[in-house]
């Protein structure tokens, strides 16, 4: 009995004995799970802070993308100027107030192609002007009227982006009708001006012509070194005896 009560006694200290190593090694296996648990909470946390600033940073370029828009709103709303923007593919992009009814335009052509409208401008082909903006990279500039005889300098450029690339074509119309209206005037007057005095001029030929033919004394009319260059026709021809002048 007593022998059978040592082998229990080693046997169970044998299970205790490997219950132990078990146990360590669980406690191991816990401490190392703790330590990974531990430093994925710091990378998690470091993460946070990462996203917390990004989140900063992005609610700080919002606000001043808002900040922008507001003020381009206010810009074309207040500018009472006609100024539309088209995208690289020609689609209606912006426009100010003033552009509405001289492009014949809704809020809701924003989108829409440009081509697709009909201007209230007496303008040569839209298609190759903005070709020459946006392909060539010209500047277009030339007066252009409406229907009803306003007079407009259209002035197309290229848009461009912060990165300065091409992405569409600026249009903007300057009311220079007063202006116009006021050279086309000066033209009219300086035109016949010059009418007036082409037909004053050959009247006084004419006069002028009449009294040479008619005088009745010898008239000519001499260079400075004495030569005769002019002789009145035909008493002034007989006066100095020559068969001809």
């Amino acid at each position: 009995e007593l022998s059978a009560a040592y082998e229990a006694l080693k046997s169970i200290t044998e299970d205790q004995e490997v219950a132990n190593e078990e146990l360590l090694s669980c406690k191991e296996e816990l401490q190392s799970t703790n330590e990974e648990v531990e430093t994925a909470k710091e990378e998690l946390q470091s993460a946070n802070e990462e996203l917390t600033i990004l989140n900063e940073d992005l609610r700080n370029r919002n606000a001043e993308l808002s900040a922008l828009a507001d003020d381009l709103s206010n810009l074309l709303t207040g500018v009472n100027i006609p100024v539309l923007i088209l995208d690289n593919s020609r689609k209606i992009r912006r426009f100010t107030q003033a552009a509405q009814r001289i492009f014949n335009l809704i809020p809701t052509d924003v989108g829409r192609p440009f081509g697709d409208i009909g201007t209230n401008l007496e303008t040569p082909d839209w298609n190759e002007l903005i070709s020459r903006v946006t392909d060539q990279l010209e500047t277009v500039e030339r007066d252009v009227s409406d229907r009803d005889g306003h007079w407009y300098s259209l002035r197309m450029r290229p848009y461009k982006t912060g990165e300065n690339k091409i992405d569409g074509a600026l249009i903007a119309l300057l009311d220079v009708d007063r202006l116009k209206r006021r050279l086309i005037d000066t033209e009219e007057s300086l035109r016949s001006t010059e009418e007036r005095a082409g037909d004053q001029l050959r009247q006084s030929e004419s006069t002028i012509r009449t009294l040479l033919e008619t005088a009745s004394q010898a008239i000519l009319a001499v260079d400075p070194g004495g030569k005769i260059v002019r002789i009145a026709w035909p008493k002034t021809c007989l006066a100095i005896q020559k068969k001809s002048c």
